[in-house]
């Protein structure tokens, strides 16, 4: 096995974290990402994969990579870190109850850790918006290729200038709602146990969230976009 092979399974495991020893399903995606050399591979020697995948060098090799955070990161994108939500996720600004109507509750997502991200408007014209967030993501195993499809999900209501991503978020109340504004003032972003989220662009308003799925019909990435160029990107992204 040369390792090339090596890094194309590798590639795999960021992207889907999903069984290894899923053939099908590994092949599948192989064959999506043009790893054509291991597609050839699997077909002829697929004995020496799984016995290469039983040894679990490709769970070590993605521990490490996780660790040293040298994970898929398109330009432009800043690592807020990495969090396990669980399964599930409210996608809401934190300000909301869990009553209110323009949030988005329990939406399942696929088991693991996820990167979490923002992408700045970098290529702004006006160094003043440079520091907007023009998306906020969160991506199983930390992968936020832009090889990614996306499908718009919902639409969520920010009135407090910021949005995100929960586990099981609480209500706060007004004292923890005040000590939370107090530790994100002069910051883009927010990342603790159960959330992880950060300014909405240019403020309050109605934002899409987007979805990418994997073959087995789970989500693996959710986004948020604040911008209506980020929000007509919502095919291949």
């Amino acid at each position: 096995m040369t390792e090339k092979i090596k890094e194309q399974i590798l590639d795999i495991r960021f992207i889907d974290v999903a069984d290894m020893h899923d053939i099908n399903g590994v092949r599948w995606m192989a064959e999506d990402l043009g790893h054509s050399e291991l597609v050839e591979f699997m077909n002829n020697h697929l004995e020496e994969y799984v016995a290469y995948i039983d040894t679990g060098e490709t769970d070590r090799a993605f521990e490490e990579a996780v660790a040293k955070e040298k994970i898929h990161i398109p330009q432009y994108f800043h690592v807020a870190g990495m969090m396990d939500f669980h399964g599930s996720v409210d996608i809401t600004d934190p300000c909301y109850d869990r009553d209110v109507r323009c949030r988005m509750n329990d939406v399942k997502i696929a088991e693991g850790k996820y990167g979490c991200f923002i992408r700045k408007d970098e290529n702004a014209k006006n160094p003043e918006d440079a520091n907007r967030v023009l998306t906020i993501g969160i991506y199983l195993g930390g992968n936020a290729s832009t090889r990614q499809v996306f499908e718009k999900i919902g639409t969520i209501g920010v009135d407090a200038g910021l949005a995100g991503f929960f586990h099981n978020k609480p209500d706060y109340s007004d004292e923890e709602w005040s000590r939370l504004c107090e530790e994100m003032n002069g910051r883009d972003t927010y990342l603790e146990e159960g959330c992880f989220f950060s300014s909405s662009g240019d403020g309050d308003g109605e934002y899409p969230v987007f979805a990418e799925r994997n073959h087995d019909g789970e989500i693996t990435s959710l986004e948020i976009r604040f911008f209506k160029d980020d929000e007509e990107e919502g095919g291949e992204d």
